[in-house]
């Protein structure tokens, strides 16, 4: 279950997106390292920057969110 919200911040909008209802530490993991490089290549597109990889972005921040959890 995915929820959004946008709010304005000046110039800017915030983006609030909550999940729910993931179970475990590997998909929590992996959840959260998804949202992460998927807006943020979102926010390299609206840049105008070059959008980083989405799989070596991604494995790279699932290792780090496994690591903190």
């Amino acid at each position: 279950e995915v929820t959004y919200e946008l709010a304005p911040r000046g110039k800017e909008v915030l983006l609030t997106i909550v999940h729910t209802r993931v179970q475990g530490r590997d998909a929590t993991a992996s959840v959260m390292a998804g949202w992460d490089v998927h807006t943020g290549i979102l926010a390299d597109i609206l840049n105008g920057a070059e959008p980083r990889l989405l799989w070596r972005t991604h494995t790279k921040l699932e290792q780090e969110y496994g690591a903190t959890l």
